[in-house]
C-alpha cells in the first residue's frame, strides 16, 4: 500500500537582485515513485537562469542570480500514484514592491 506524499513547508529567504538562491522541496511522508515539479504563479518555469535538480526524496530550485521578474509565488508539486500534495512560498526581492 503506497502513502500518498506529504511536503515539507520551505521558504525564501530575503533576496537581493543578483542573489544566488536555492529552496529545498522536499516530503516528510509518501512512498513509491514521487514525481516533482516546480511552478511559478502557476506556470511551469522556464528561465534559463533557475535550474530545477531532483532526487529520491527533494528537488531544489536554484536561481544563479536573481531577477527583478522573479518576484512571484512558487510552488512545489509531489505526484505519486496515492495522492499528491504541495507547499507554495513567495518570493520577494527586498526593496522592490510586489
Amino acid at each position: 500500500m503506497l502513502d500518498p506524499p506529504v511536503v515539507a513547508p520551505f521558504s525564501f529567504p530575503t533576496v537581493k537582485i543578483g542573489d544566488r538562491v536555492v529552496v529545498t522541496c522536499s516530503v516528510s511522508k509518501g512512498s513509491g515513485n514521487l514525481e516533482f515539479s516546480w511552478l511559478k504563479d502557476d506556470k511551469p518555469i522556464t528561465d534559463h537562469h533557475i535550474d530545477i535538480l531532483r532526487s529520491k526524496l527533494s528537488s531544489n530550485l536554484e536561481f544563479d542570480g536573481i531577477k527583478s521578474e522573479d518576484t512571484g509565488e512558487y510552488k512545489c508539486v509531489v505526484k505519486n500514484p496515492a495522492g499528491n500534495a504541495f507547499h507554495s512560498s513567495r518570493l520577494v526581492i527586498e526593496g522592490k514592491d510586489s
